[in-house]
């Protein structure tokens, strides 16, 4: 198992634990989850191209499923305006766990 996909088992396992035991894991709390390995392995290694070639495929699925999830819970959003959520959870996340 590579490096980076440890890391992103390990934070799903560690903080997914709670809200899957209440029906499943929300997606907004997957993308969280991305977002911190994401920038979590930047920082700390080089991964494979495999590697990261996989965890950009599903980081990129998972980013489509959040967009999808937003759209359909607040249907007035334009495709900009998702965009720009999807864009403030990313800074406020790094802001909270990297700067």
């Amino acid at each position: 198992m590579s490096f980076v996909r440890l890391i992103c088992f390990c934070i799903l396992f560690i903080n997914g634990s709670s809200a899957y035991a209440e029906g499943g894991i929300p997606i907004s709390k997957i993308f969280d989850q991305f977002v911190i390995s994401s920038a979590a392995a930047s920082k700390c290694i080089k991964p494979e191209e495999k590697a990261l070639t996989d965890f950009l495929a599903n980081f990129q699925m998972i980013t489509t499923y959040t967009h999808q999830h937003i759209a359909k819970k607040y249907p007035s959003f334009t495709k900009d305006k998702i965009a720009d959520v999807i864009k403030k959870e990313v800074i406020q996340l790094l802001k909270k766990f990297f700067c």
